[in-house]
């Protein structure tokens, strides 16, 4: 159940982040002049408010396991879900050298979930 729960906060921190860069794609870039017009995007508010239901549910996750196993599951999973993510809906690059970054992460996903 514990693992259901991160692969959910995951996704649910992409989802944010995605709406962030979805967002600041738009402006190309973060400045003064734009900062406040960026930060009240609904894009962003609700980004905001994803992060905070993601950040409810770590807690849970924090609760039930052992952090030596839940922090480095978490970050490998976000690493793997976001690239794909990031070609898939940003159409960014996807190189072979990350390829085989990811390749080595889902190969740590591995051994960290094995008891």
């Amino acid at each position: 159940m514990v693992y259901v729960m991160i692969l959910v906060q995951v996704i649910l921190l992409l989802i944010g982040q995605m709406l962030w860069k979805t967002e600041l794609s738009k402006y190309g870039y973060l400045g003064a002049d734009n900062f406040l017009k960026i930060i009240l995007s609904a894009n962003v508010v609700i980004g905001i408010l994803i992060y905070i239901i993601a950040t409810v549910v770590w807690f849970y996750i924090l609760s039930r396991e052992a952090f030596n196993i839940v922090y480095p599951l978490q970050l490998s999973l976000a690493a793997i879900i976001g690239v794909l993510l990031s070609v898939f809906f940003l159409h960014e690059n996807f190189t072979l050298p990350r390829f085989f970054g990811i390749l080595c992460l889902v190969i740590g996903v591995f051994l960290i979930v094995k008891k």
